[in-house]
């Protein structure tokens, strides 16, 4: 007869020891002599830092499969992956950038289950995507006006509602302004965007006296 238990036994034996071959394989000093040899070869320093970073995906991939434990196939192992993808592809510099998707993925995750998009790292989403407009396409004039939209985000996400309805007019008002004042050079002409709080503020203001 068949003893389930005792093949289960053996089966978890043989993982274990596949999982200490490899761990034990010299895997990182491997990494590093090619990181090294890629360096002082081709004098691509930057690039061969997708070797260093492929360290931690090897260790993450041993846990994975053969001790079955899903958690080490997270965020942190596939950035890892895709910054030594960049890395190799000749992207190391601005590549690095996907490192700020690590606490922003957390934060929606957080933002998710809290169900408060409060949660979520705004001012982190804005600085990635100034970094890459201006990084990449070299934008970093006027993209820095959207950082204008973090108290708005916040507001919007408050759970007060009076504040919520009231206080975002001026930034986004200021916002406007400086878009269309870079984008069409109408400075004069946006300047009648600070009407609009304006007149909400003193109607505001009146329905309070009635």
């Amino acid at each position: 007869m068949i003893d389930y238990n005792d093949l289960k036994n053996e089966l978890i034996g043989k993982k274990s020891k596949a999982l200490k071959v490899w761990r034990f394989f010299p895997i990182p000093i491997v990494l590093v002599v090619f990181y090294f040899v890629f360096g002082f070869k081709y004098n691509k320093w930057d690039d061969g830092l997708g070797f260093i970073f492929l360290i931690p995906v090897y260790f993450s991939l041993g846990s994975f499969i053969f001790a079955k434990n899903k958690y080490y196939i997270n965020c942190f192992f596939f950035v890892h992956v895709l910054f030594s993808c960049l890395c190799f592809l000749g992207y190391a510099h601005p590549g690095w950038l996907v490192y700020l998707l690590i606490p922003i993925y957390y934060s929606m995750r957080s933002a998710y289950f809290n169900r408060n998009m409060g949660h979520i790292l705004y001012p982190l989403i804005l600085l990635l995507a100034y970094l890459v407009f201006g990084f990449v396409c070299g934008l970093w004039h006027p993209t820095w006006i959207m950082f204008i939209s973090i108290p708005t985000y916040y507001i919007l996400c408050s759970k007060d509602e009076k504040r919520r309805i009231k206080l975002p007019f001026l930034s986004l008002s200021v916002m406007l302004y400086l878009i269309i004042g870079y984008a069409f050079n109408e400075w004069m002409l946006s300047v009648s965007i600070f009407i609009i709080p304006v007149v909400y503020f003193i109607y505001v203001l009146s329905k309070k006296k009635v």
